[in-house]
């Protein structure tokens, strides 16, 4: 990809993250590849790129303590925005050759993960998303299950 191809896309992109979107629609939760883990996928709507095929996925683990879930904006199939919380393992930034190992924010294009140190729920994590991310919330939020770490007895 040319260097005018690249900040082009950037700037599509940059547009569409200022811009007002909406998510709305029916919020279920369903299983995901591993049983672990679900995972719930919601259109977005941008009234002025409606172009852009966004979506608002989230996925939860089912037992970890602390809670692990993330919080990723898609267009088509590229990552524009993630959040990941309480994650399993670090993100190794290329450009400053340093970890993250906490909760982090990424963005496009650089997709460098930016620490936020801040213990929230779900439910304030993924109003903090839609806020950061310019997002109307139009859905009745549903909280991921959580199942508590079954203990075998002997």
């Amino acid at each position: 990809m040319s260097q005018e191809d690249a900040e082009e896309i950037a700037s599509i992109v940059s547009s569409y993250l200022d811009s007002y979107k909406r998510i709305e629609g029916d919020v279920k939760w369903k299983n995901k590849g591993h049983p672990d883990y679900i995972q719930l996928k919601i259109p977005i709507v941008c009234p002025s790129m409606p172009e852009i095929d966004g979506q608002l996925i989230m996925t939860a683990h089912r037992t970890r303590i602390p809670h692990r879930f993330s919080f990723t904006i898609v267009a088509g199939s590229n990552r524009i925005v993630g959040l990941d919380v309480n994650p399993a393992s670090s993100h190794f930034n290329v450009r400053t050759r340093k970890s993250v190992s906490v909760t982090h924010w990424q963005w496009f294009p650089v997709m460098d993960a930016e620490a936020d140190e801040r213990n929230l729920l779900h439910l304030e994590w993924f109003r903090e998303f839609c806020q950061r991310t310019k997002i109307e919330i139009k859905v009745a939020y549903a909280a991921p299950p959580h199942e508590p770490v079954q203990l075998d007895l002997l």
